[in-house]
C-alpha cells in the first residue's frame, strides 16, 4: 500500500515498514491467533450458515416438474431473506469482536485474543447491530433481486441484478468502514455516517477491488453443482478466510484513514503497525 522495503533495527530484527508487509508478518508469524479469531467469529456465523445451507437443499432438492414451481421458488428466497437479518446481524457481532482483535495485532499493540474480542463486541455491539441490520436488508434486496429479475430480455437481467449488486456494495463497504471507525474514534452519529460516506466515495475504485476479490474468494465452491460440496466448501472456505478478510480490511481502512483523515485530524494515528526510519538528527 506504500513503497519501501523491509527495516531493520541494530538488533537486526526486521520490522513491516509497509502494510503489504505487516499483512506478511502476520500472516506468517501470528497464524495461531488468526485461527482463534476465525473460530470466535465463525460461531457468530453458526446461524447464518446453518439457515442457508438448509435453504441450499430445499432449493436444490425442490420438484421443479410442478406448475407451482417458480412460486415455491420465490417463497424459499423470501423467507430465507427475511430470516438472513437476524443471522446476518448476530454474525456483524461476531466481525466487532474479530475486528478489534485483529487491529490490536495489525497495529502492533499489545494484543491476548480472547480479552480483545470480549472488549470489540462490548464496546461496539450497537453499530455491530446496525450494520448488521443495513447488510442483512441489503443481501435480502441482492438475494431475492436474482429470483425476481429473471427477464426474458438478458438486457433486464443484467441491469437488474447488477443494480441489486451495487447496493449490496454500498451497505457491505459501508459496514466495514462503519466498524473502522467507530473501533478508531470517538465520533457522534451524524459525524460517524458523513465519515463513512467520505471514505466510500473517496477510495470507491479501491473498494470494488477489494469486494470483487473477497467475493470471488468466499464463492470459489459455487463451481460445484453437488449443493453438499457447494455448501460445505463455501462455510469451510469463508471460516478459513475470515480472520484474512478482516486483517486485509483493517489494513485497508488504516490505509485510507491515513489518507483522508489521520494526516490533518489524527496524525497520532497515523502509520500504526508500520515501522519508520526515525529522522536524521541535523
Amino acid at each position: 500500500m506504500s513503497k519501501g522495503k523491509k527495516a531493520k533495527k541494530d538488533s537486526g530484527t526486521i520490522f513491516p515498514k509497509n502494510r503489504w508487509e505487516v499483512f506478511w508478518d502476520v500472516s506468517v508469524h501470528r497464524i495461531v491467533d488468526l485461527l482463534k479469531i476465525s473460530i470466535l467469529t465463525g460461531l457468530f456465523f453458526l446461524p447464518l450458515f446453518a439457515w442457508n445451507g438448509y435453504n441450499t437443499f430445499a432449493i436444490a432438492y425442490a420438484d421443479y416438474q410442478q406448475e407451482k414451481a417458480a412460486s415455491t421458488l420465490a417463497q424459499i428466497r423470501f423467507y430465507q431473506a427475511v430470516i438472513n437479518v437476524p443471522c446476518v446481524m448476530f454474525a456483524a457481532l461476531g466481525v466487532a469482536g474479530g475486528w478489534n482483535a485483529i487491529q490490536k495485532i495489525a497495529h502492533a499493540e499489545l494484543a491476548f485474543v480472547s480479552h480483545d474480542f470480549w472488549d470489540g463486541f462490548k464496546n461496539n455491539w450497537w453499530v455491530a447491530l446496525l450494520l448488521g441490520l443495513l447488510m442483512g436488508l441489503s443481501g435480502g434486496i441482492f438475494l431475492l433481486g436474482f429470483t425476481v429479475f429473471q427477464s426474458t430480455q438478458l438486457i433486464w437481467t443484467i441491469l437488474g441484478r447488477g443494480l441489486c449488486a451495487v447496493q449490496f456494495l454500498f451497505f457491505g463497504i459501508l459496514s466495514i468502514y462503519g466498524l473502522a471507525v467507530q473501533e478508531q474514534y470517538e465520533l457522534r452519529v451524524g459525524q460517524f455516517f458523513v465519515v463513512v460516506l467520505k471514505l466510500f466515495f473517496l477510495e470507491f475504485p479501491v473498494n470494488l477491488a477489494f469486494f470483487i476479490i473477497l467475493s470471488i474468494g468466499l464463492g470459489f465452491f459455487y463451481v460445484f453443482a453437488n449443493p453438499l460440496i457447494h455448501f460445505l466448501g463455501y462455510a469451510l472456505t469463508s471460516l478459513i478466510l475470515l480472520s484474512l478478510a478482516m486483517l486485509v480490511g483493517v489494513l485497508w481502512t488504516s490505509y485510507s484513514f491515513d489518507h483522508q483523515i489521520n494526516r490533518a485530524f489524527f496524525p497520532q494515528e497515523v502509520d500504526k503497525g508500520v515501522w519508520r526510519v526515525p529522522p536524521k538528527k541535523e
